[in-house]
């Protein structure tokens, strides 16, 4: 039976390294980020509320396979904006077609995910996709 483990693959918008990119994710937003954060926080209360645990930031680079039926998966690198232990989001150059996602960190960890809500951010003067996430299986 053929693998089904296939290496991650290059996305038509690699994201920037590290140093580049974690500035915009902490203090320093561009505007148009500021004001979702604005947005955000004017829903805090209605959304913490709904949210089953507690979030941490996570701005680690991993990859994504928004075609989790297809063989070989295609993954894209994306990069994380914070998890916590029911959940996870994170930004992609793209926007998900369909309902569920395969999320792979390091050498071969893999987490089936729901996708339960995916908006336009602008970052570095570029739109990627906030994608957040339910954990489903791993």
């Amino acid at each position: 039976m053929p693998s089904m483990i296939t290496e991650p693959s290059a996305s038509p918008f690699d994201f920037p390294q590290h140093d580049a990119f974690a500035p915009d994710i902490h203090i320093g937003l561009s505007t148009a980020n500021e004001a979702a954060l604005a947005n955000d926080a004017f829903l805090a209360n209605d959304v913490a509320e709904r949210r089953g645990a507690p979030r941490v930031p996570y701005d680690v680079m991993f990859q994504a396979a928004f075609s989790p039926d297809e063989s070989p998966l295609k993954f894209v690198n994306v990069w994380g904006h914070d998890v916590s232990p029911v959940g996870i989001s994170f930004l992609s150059p793209a926007r998900p077609q369909g309902e569920e996602v395969i999320l792979q960190f390091g050498a071969g960890t893999r987490v089936l995910c729901r996708i339960c809500h995916c908006r336009e951010v602008e970052h570095d003067g570029r739109t990627v996709q906030l994608i957040g996430c339910e954990f489903l299986r791993s």
